[in-house]
C-alpha cells in the first residue's frame, strides 16, 4: 500500500548537547499521513526517518526506524530515541528529513529541517553562562584566542588585571656590586669623639721615680669627654748585681698607668703590673751589665674636654742597684661619649 504525506509539520532544531546539559538532543515532528488516494490513515506503521545533508541525493547522516500509531492521519513522533542524533548533526548548512512508510521507497521530497522564531537568536548568543568549548574566538576576522587557548589578540589589546597571585621564593644572592664614591668629610672636633692627638712632655730617660712616683707623662687635648683605654709600651733597664758576692736579693718593682702621679703602685691599683729580676739571674751582660726588655701596660681612664695627661707611675718594692725607662709610646682607643670612637696615638 502507497503513502504519501500530506504534510510533514514543522520540526523543532535539536540541540547536540554540548552547549548545555539540559538541553536534549532529540528531533519532534508532526505529519499527516494519507494512502495514496487521499484517505486519512488509520492504524500502526513502521515508519523508516533519515536525515539528509541535501534535499536529493547527498549523504544520510543518520537514520531511525520507529513504530508509529496514526489517527486521522496525524501522527507525532520524537527522533533520536532509538538512534541517538550525531552530537555535531547540525554542522552542515541544511538538514532533510527522509520518511519511508513499512516497504515503500522513501517518499519525494525531502522535508527541509527549519528553525522555530526563538531559535534563531541562538545563530547569535545573546548571553553565554557556564563552559563553554570553542575551538577559537575571533573577533571582526581576528583571532583573539586561538585553538591552544593562547590569547594572540595583539599589543594593542587589553584584558582585565588577575588578582594579585602569592608571593615567590627568595632568589639566590646577586653579584656584588660596584664600589660607591667616596662619602663626605666628617664633622671635627667633638661632633667626631676624636682627640687632637697625643704629645709626650719629656723625652729624658728616668733612673730613678720623681718624688710623687711618676716616671714618665704623656699629655693630650680632647674635644670630648668619656672614657679611654690607654696602652703604653716601655723599654725598661735594669741591674741586679749578680756578680756581687754575696748576691743581693731579687730586684723587683711595680708600674702601672694613671691620671695622677703616683708613689703607692701598689695591689689593687688598676692595670698595675709588678716586674721581679731573680737575684740568680745573670743580667745581660755579665758581670755589671744591664737587663733590658720591653714592658706593656693598659688601663681604662676618664677623659675631660680639653688638656688631658697620663702618668707612668713606679714604685720599687725589693732593691735593684740600678733601674730606669727608656722610648716609651703610648695610645688609646675612646670607648665613650656616645657620638663614636677613635684611636689615639703618640706621634
Amino acid at each position: 500500500m502507497r503513502h504519501s504525506p500530506y504534510a510533514l509539520l514543522a520540526l523543532s532544531l535539536l540541540a547536540a548537547g554540548t552547549a548545555r546539559a539540559n538541553v536534549p538532543g532529540l528531533l519532534s515532528e508532526d505529519g499527516y499521513l494519507t494512502d495514496a488516494s487521499g484517505v486519512p490513515a488509520n492504524g500502526t506503521f513502521t515508519m523508516t526517518f533519515s536525515v539528509y545533508d541535501s534535499a536529493s541525493g547527498g549523504n544520510r547522516l543518520w537514520t531511525e526506524t520507529q513504530t508509529v500509531v496514526v489517527s486521522a492521519g496525524y501522527f507525532s513522533v520524537t527522533l533520536g530515541e532509538a538512534s541517538a542524533l550525531p552530537t555535531d548533526l547540525t554542522s552542515a548548512a541544511r538538514l532533510y528529513v527522509g520518511l519511508s512508510v513499512g516497504t515503500d521507497p522513501e517518499m519525494s521530497p525531502r522535508q527541509a529541517i527549519v528553525s522555530v522564531p526563538y531559535a534563531l537568536s541562538a545563530g547569535v548568543a545573546l548571553d553565554v553562562t557556564g563552559d563553554i568549548h570553542p575551538s577559537s574566538v575571533t573577533v571582526n576576522g581576528q583571532v583573539v584566542i586561538d585553538g591552544s587557548g593562547n590569547w594572540t589578540g595583539g599589543p594593542n589589546q587589553s584584558c582585565p588585571s588577575g588578582p594579585q597571585g602569592p608571593p615567590g621564593a627568595t632568589g639566590p644572592t646577586g653579584p656584588q656590586g660596584a664600589q660607591g664614591p667616596q662619602g663626605p668629610a666628617g664633622q671635627p672636633g667633638g661632633s667626631s669623639g676624636a682627640a687632637t692627638g697625643w704629645y709626650a712632655s719629656s723625652t729624658a730617660i728616668l733612673n730613678d721615680p720623681q718624688p710623687d712616683g711618676h716616671v714618665y707623662r704623656f699629655s693630650f687635648n680632647s674635644s670630648v669627654a668619656g672614657r679611654a683605654l690607654v696602652i703604653s709600651t716601655v723599654q725598661v733597664i735594669a741591674r741586679n748585681n749578680f756578680d756581687q758576692n754575696p748576691p743581693p736579693s731579687d730586684c723587683e718593682f711595680q708600674l702601672a698607668l694613671g691620671s695622677a702621679p703616683n708613689s703607692n703602685v701598689d695591689v689593687g691599683v688598676p692595670g698595675m703590673v709588678r716586674v721581679t729580676i731573680p737575684a740568680n739571674v745573670p743580667t745581660q751582660y755579665g758581670g755589671g751589665g744591664y737587663l733590658g726588655f720591653n714592658q706593656t701596660l693598659q688601663t681604662t681612664l676618664p677623659v675631660v674636654v680639653g688638656s688631658n695627661t697620663v702618668y707612668l707611675n713606679a714604685r720599687q718594692t725589693k732593691s735593684c742597684s740600678y733601674y730606669g725607662f727608656a722610648f716609651p709610646t703610648m695610645s688609646a682607643v675612646l670607648l665613650d661619649p656616645n657620638s663614636g670612637s677613635a684611636t689615639i696615638n703618640t706621634p
